[in-house]
């Protein structure tokens, strides 16, 4: 698999979990780039999600904390920019399908969420880019991991 200019099938690619941690500050996120670049790793990785699309609002203390960590798709555009110039390829792990469907054309890469394996509409949504795709599989049992994996090879006719 190829992301950015890495090639996992020639060496290891270290990818960089950004996810949230900027706290929905812009700036904090581009120095979190910079370090990264810093770093040496290949990619980064931002966890992209629209909250009332994510959370539920019956969770009051959960939804107001990842409101505040909300940044607008325009703001990741600007920081995958950052991160090409900067020689890193960048994925995102869309938590919902509008996150995916205006972060998708701009990453080099993306990422499902282990609770999301399962959640064929996202799946198949993020399937249609044609783009690297990794599948998290921590939260999930193998029955859902092996008909995540089917669906993928069908779509892509393997």
């Amino acid at each position: 698999m190829k992301i950015g200019t890495c090639d996992s099938g020639a060496r290891p690619l270290v990818i960089a979990e950004i996810g949230n941690n900027h706290e929905g500050s812009a700036a904090v996120a581009s120095e979190l780039v910079r370090k990264a670049a810093d770093c040496k790793v290949d990619v980064i990785k931002f966890q992209v999600f629209r909250t009332d699309r994510y959370i539920s609002r019956n969770d009051p203390k959960r939804f107001a904390q990842l409101k505040r960590y909300e940044l607008a798709p325009e703001i990741f555009i600007e920081l995958a920019g950052e991160a090409r110039s900067l020689g890193l390829g960048v994925v995102a792990t869309a938590l919902d399908r509008e996150s995916a469907i205006a972060l998708a054309p701009h990453m080099d890469g993306l990422k499902i969420a282990s609770g999301d394996l399962g959640y064929f509409p996202l799946v198949d949504l993020m399937l249609t880019y044609g783009k690297p795709l990794i599948l998290s599989t921590g939260l999930s049992d193998l029955k859902k991991v092996a008909k995540t994996i089917d669906r993928v090879r069908e779509s892509w006719g393997e």
